[in-house]
């Protein structure tokens, strides 16, 4: 089960060794809003950057649960797409090839009937 917004300030919170008030007065909020955030009763938080920074988490994660790609999983995960994109372009080009080679063994008088059902100018 994924934690909520509140959960997740408070387990980072108590991580971290703070109370309510500690954490409210460094992320400037009031001890109240960070209570009602912590116990599900407010679903976000203006100062959600505040609070990320103050408890050395990103404000994605505060969010969402989630952490962000780094830059080197990010270049991975682009170079795969890269590779995966070519070898598909590959693929394509040779049918196409194939395809070509399979028409020139086609006697014209059919590849201009089939040109006029399809509406293709040869």
């Amino acid at each position: 089960m994924m934690l909520t917004i509140g959960e997740r300030v408070r387990l980072r919170r108590k991580e971290l060794g703070l109370s309510q008030g500690e954490l409210a007065k460094r992320a400037g909020v009031s001890q109240a809003t960070l209570s009602e955030l912590e116990k599900g009763l407010h679903k976000g938080i203006r100062n959600l950057a505040t609070l990320a920074e103050v408890l050395g988490v990103s404000a994605l994660w505060l969010e969402k649960g989630v952490e962000p790609i780094s830059p080197e999983e990010r270049l991975k995960l682009a170079t795969a797409l890269a590779a995966e994109s070519a070898a598909a372009a590959s693929k394509i080009h040779d049918d196409v090839l194939r395809l070509a080679e399979k028409l020139m063994l086609v006697p014209e008088e059919k590849l201009k009937a089939v040109s006029i059902l399809l509406g293709i100018k040869l």
